[in-house]
């Protein structure tokens, strides 16, 4: 059903005209923070049928 779904809407002209576009997001400078562990960014993946969290110390990367 979902296949069928997506068949229709690719060929659907009025849904082309006002889907949304993939929009690239701008990248977002931060200052370098005055000492370790002050900022940190975290997000998630999975590789390989596992399940990770990242984190990222701003001060060191």
């Amino acid at each position: 059903m979902r296949s069928n779904i997506v068949e229709y809407i690719s060929k659907c002209d009025t849904c082309l005209k006002y889907s949304r576009k993939q929009v690239k997001e701008p990248l977002i400078q931060h200052d370098r923070p005055n000492r370790p562990s002050s900022k940190v960014g975290c997000d998630t993946l999975t590789f390989g049928g596992r399940d990770y969290l990242v984190l990222v110390d701003y001060y060191s990367n």
